[in-house]
């Protein structure tokens, strides 16, 4: 079993990370043997799509075809059996680089004979679900469903609000947010959303094995 676990944030020791690290224990704790592959795609040197269509060749179909540090990757997504990624929201959507590391990913088309679970986690400033509905509606929707028709699979998503940025806060010009406020509900209520994402390591194993079975069955 194969886990590919993608930190869309350039942090790697905050929210995203300690989310990402919260639910790939989860996985490890409900299948020891699992093997999961953490990628910082801030580590690697890419771009997004460039419409060249070498995906679309009947010769090299559902391949992105660009030689860079990710190409591999984008590769060994698609044959995995599971797929995290731990995303911050920035300017009502998830950061850019990430966005080009998923156009890359999905543009080359549906997975061919098999499905893959998705989890998606999303940390941000909205401070309830209500803040977020009222600003951002449906707005993963369509990123979702495109997520879904590549890879066939259940998604599940979590969100954590009010996000807690830096422990130096005061430092910084942020007038509308309460920096005492927010890192006294990140102590009270991180350690929950770290067991929320936990459990969903652990689901997600449990869905690997129910897909794996079916497959076994036809």
């Amino acid at each position: 079993m194969k886990i590919y676990a993608i930190n869309a944030s350039p942090r790697k020791n905050w929210n995203s990370a300690k989310l990402l690290e919260g639910f790939v224990k989860g996985v490890k704790e409900e299948n020891p043997d699992a093997e999961v592959e953490v990628i910082n795609i801030y580590d690697y040197d890419f771009k997004g799509c460039r419409s060249c269509f070498a995906c679309k060749l009947k010769a090299t179909p559902n391949q992105c075809m660009i030689k860079d540090s990710i190409q591999q990757f984008l590769i060994d997504i698609r044959k995995g059996d599971g797929l995290v990624f731990a995303s911050p929201v920035y300017y009502f959507d998830q950061p850019g680089y990430f966005r080009a590391f998923m156009e890359r990913l999905l543009y080359p088309g549906p997975v061919k004979g098999k499905a893959i679970p998705v989890t998606a986690i999303y940390s941000m400033n909205a401070t309830s679900e209500a803040e977020y509905q009222e600003y951002m509606g449906d707005h993963f929707k369509f990123t979702h469903m495109m997520i879904q028709n590549c890879f066939h699979g259940p998604l599940k998503e979590l969100k954590v609000f009010d996000s807690f940025q830096r422990e130096d806060s005061d430092a910084y010009q942020a007038s509308k947010s309460n920096h005492v406020a927010k890192k006294e509900r990140y102590e009270r209520e991180f350690p929950g959303h770290l067991e929320n994402a936990f459990n969903a390591g652990r689901e997600m194993v449990k869905e690997i094995r129910a897909i794996q079975a079916a497959e076994a069955t036809k």
